[in-house]
């Protein structure tokens, strides 16, 4: 008999009792057992979240899965068992009916809590035990638990090869950010930062950084952040990338697919250079305000289908792939902007299933200790002192944080030895301070209206503190994408001395024609018989070629 009076189930059917002496049947089912699954972080005490429950139907017994947080419990096992059926009239009774049986059904009490995962993420356990939800599989589960996944959490798959052995995928993963450190280093703590993001919004940061990877077409940023940053796959899609979107979606599209990402890697893809103006200001604009709300844990509020108030909050980490420089000093202090000169090389997309198969073992390496790291964030967080750009400073700790616990991680696995490990750890410090060095010089020019010298001053100024590439070697070197010291001189093609310009110095150059006028001016280029800038060559290629003996006595005879 069901406690609801009203309605009570008997021999695999359900009945109504307005009318005792006649019991009106209403459905041709009726639960026979259930089990409740609770909030993994809010514990036994509160309300339960969802049943799975046995029901008898024409002499079978069948399962279903109620979701308690909704009312329509009835509709919930029609459309789940197509053998069943209810009066449409009776349903709200029968709700009221199945749920107190659910809730009233006495549960095993020395039996761990059962519990129901809704979203991909860290979670922290009533007795302070860490899991980690990564899409289809739960990571730190103890033995015993019983368990189930949302199947929408379920749709990710964490691409990882579970024959792999995971100190064989931590050595090969290591080789590889080794071999291309000064981008995949800061990449791949980026990686563990943003998924470890609901814990880390805590810590004391100004903003939370996103990642971008900036260079020009058909270098390797999508397959880069592909590889190394989206380790999850769509379960029924082998190979797919879970989490990646178009950079030509609206601000509004993009905010709402970010919301429903949690500790895991997202990709605004493809922000590309337009011929347009316009256009390319609105890119720019659509960047900016996404970045906004990578940053902030406030969330902005929307009005869903039901014409309900939402509140939207991007507890991912947010990377992106661009193809220019941020023009905004705000935009470029919340990110970490990692520049690809260069074609990446020798390469291999099985790289990704190894970077998964690594994460995997990482993350349970990493949950028994998580509090304790945790605690070393926050010190080192309270020990920064930067006068200027705190939040670059702590961008780039986070990460640094982030690279250290994988550095720790392999060694215990015996995949790297402690000298390496300090030699990484050293070289990942001076990555990541020259990249937010460069940032910081953007933001200082694009704040600082008055020039410190002329374009001479700045030219030697880029070579000093490798704001652009140069090489000694001329042989094979690819003059597109660097310069060539070469005799006491510095042979640069125009199109990239001008790009340096534009994004690393306050002078407000728009035209190869303009720059060459001015550096003539300033008597470093010489004026030749055919008066042509660019008058030398290097592999086929016409570049500028600038006397640093010139480009000395120029910049010294300026006075701003």
């Amino acid at each position: 008999m069901n406690l609801d009076r009203s309605v009570d189930f008997v021999n695999g059917q359900s009945f109504l009792l307005t009318n005792p002496k006649m019991p009106k049947l209403i459905a041709n089912f009726a639960p026979v057992d259930s089990q409740l699954y609770f909030d993994p972080a809010k514990g036994p005490d509160a309300s339960p979240i969802m049943a799975r429950i046995k029901i008898k139907n024409q002499n079978y017994i069948r399962e279903a899965w109620l979701d308690l947080a909704k009312k329509e419990l009835t509709n919930q096992i029609l459309e789940q068992i197509s053998t069943c059926y209810a009066v449409s009239s009776s349903r709200y009774l029968l709700d009221m009916a199945l749920l107190a049986y659910c809730q009233e059904k006495p549960q095993d009490s020395q039996a761990p809590m059962p519990l129901n995962f809704r979203q991909h993420r860290l979670c922290r356990l009533p007795n302070g035990y860490w899991l980690y939800v990564a899409g289809d599989t739960v990571l730190g589960i103890p033995p015993g638990i019983d368990y189930v996944i949302a199947p929408e959490v379920k749709l990710a798959h964490l691409a990882r090869d579970p024959e792999l052995s995971p100190v064989a995928a931590t050595i090969e993963l290591c080789k590889r950010l080794e071999a291309s450190r000064n981008i995949l280093f800061p990449v791949w703590g980026f990686t563990i930062v943003g998924s470890l993001r609901s814990v880390l919004s805590g810590a004391d940061m100004t903003t939370f950084p996103s990642l971008g990877i900036i260079g020009g077409q058909n270098l390797g940023k999508t397959t880069v952040a592909q590889r190394y940053m989206l380790l999850y796959e769509e379960s029924q899609k082998p190979g797919s990338f879970w989490g990646q979107f178009d950079a030509n979606s609206t601000f509004a599209s993009i905010v709402l697919q970010v919301s429903d990402f949690r500790d895991q890697i997202v990709l605004v893809d493809d922000l590309a250079k337009s011929g347009s103006p316009a256009e390319q200001r609105k890119r720019q604009d659509l960047l900016a305000s996404i970045l906004r709300f990578a940053a902030n844990d406030t969330g902005r509020a929307r009005i869903n289908e039901k014409k309900q108030i939402e509140q939207q909050i991007c507890k991912a980490g947010v990377a992106f792939t661009g193809e220019f420089m941020l023009q905004n000093p705000s935009d470029i202090t919340r990110s970490v902007l990692v520049p690809i000169d260069c074609q990446m090389k020798d390469g291999r997309p099985e790289e990704r299933t190894v970077a998964a198969t690594v994460f995997y073992a990482f993350i349970q390496w990493l949950l028994p200790q998580l509090d304790q790291k945790l605690k070393e964030l926050q010190q080192l967080l309270a020990n920064v002192q930067a006068d200027r750009n705190p939040r670059l400073a702590k961008n780039g700790l986070l990460v640094l944080w982030a690279l250290e616990l994988f550095f720790q991680f392999t060694e215990e696995q015996g995949a790297i030895t402690n000298t390496y490990h300090q030699q990484a750890s050293a070289a990942a410090e001076q990555i990541l301070n020259q990249i937010l060095s460069q940032q910081a010089l953007q933001c200082e020019r694009l704040t600082n209206k008055n020039p410190k010298g002329n374009l001479s001053w700045y030219i030697l100024y880029g070579y000093s503190h490798n704001l652009f590439p140069v090489v000694t070697d001329q042989k094979g070197v690819n003059i597109k994408n660097c310069g060539l010291l070469k005799k006491d001189a510095l042979y640069i093609r125009p199109s990239m001395l001008l790009q340096y310009f534009q994004e690393h110095t306050p002078h407000s150059i728009s035209t190869i024609k303009e720059m060459n006028k001015n550096l003539r001016r300033e008597g470093v280029l010489g004026d030749t018989s055919e008066h042509r800038s660019a008058h030398a060559r290097i592999n086929g290629k016409r570049c500028l070629k600038l006397s640093f003996a010139l480009l000395q006595k120029s910049a010294e005879a300026y006075n701003i």
